[in-house]
């Protein structure tokens, strides 16, 4: 019942776009993908379609579910898994993990540091909460890594702005890192890290 309302819905927003109605599309997305790649989405979108209205909010991945389940939302991008058979979801991309440091942070002169190395540092560390923790926590226990949490935060975009601060490193993604470029902080590849759906 519940994913044939879905399918139905999407049909009827998909003929709603076809034919350029009023429209209104709710998307939704985690912070990291609502900084840069949702704003790109929909200035490409309103080119070809300048009728279309859009309703835009950035949201915990828990929080993006359920929209989509009470049909409260049309379309989501989540950097995290949306796990739930009544969702039809579709990997459009990766992202890797990223250290982010302040510019003038020691280890900022020298992108050839060792993991060990970085984690000997104050860390930015990802709440409880945040879908990324689980990710980056199963990462760390294959390496037997082991940080010095010194701030939590709940997404990327949080930890970026700790990091460019001075509170210490960041693990961060690479949406993140891109929204942040100009924002006095040095970003280093994970050595050995995973990319994640």
């Amino acid at each position: 019942e519940n994913g044939y309302r879905g399918v139905h819905h999407l049909e009827d927003m998909a003929r709603h776009l076809r034919h350029a109605e009023d429209t209104l599309l709710r998307v939704v997305a985690s912070a990291s993908a609502g900084l840069e790649v949702v704003p790109r989405a929909t200035a490409q979108l309103l080119e070809h379609k300048p009728d279309i209205k859009l309703f835009f909010e950035s949201l915990p991945t828990r929080e993006i579910s359920r929209l989509l389940l009470s049909e409260e939302a049309d379309l989501a991008i989540s950097t995290a898994p949306l796990d739930h058979p009544a969702l039809d979801v579709q990997v459009i991309g990766h992202w890797s993990m990223l250290f982010a440091l302040p510019a003038g942070h020691p280890l900022a002169s020298r992108p050839d540091f060792g993991l060990a190395e970085a984690l000997s540092q104050r860390m930015i560390v990802y709440s409880r909460e945040a879908p990324q923790t689980r990710l980056i926590d199963q990462w760390m226990e294959q390496q037997d890594g082991n940080r010095q949490a010194c701030v939590q935060v709940r997404s990327g975009n949080a930890a970026c702005a700790m990091a460019a601060a001075g509170a210490g490193l960041a693990i961060v993604d690479d949406l993140s890192a891109h929204a942040f470029r100009q924002h006095g902080l040095v970003f280093v590849p994970v050595p050995g890290a995973p990319q994640f759906p």
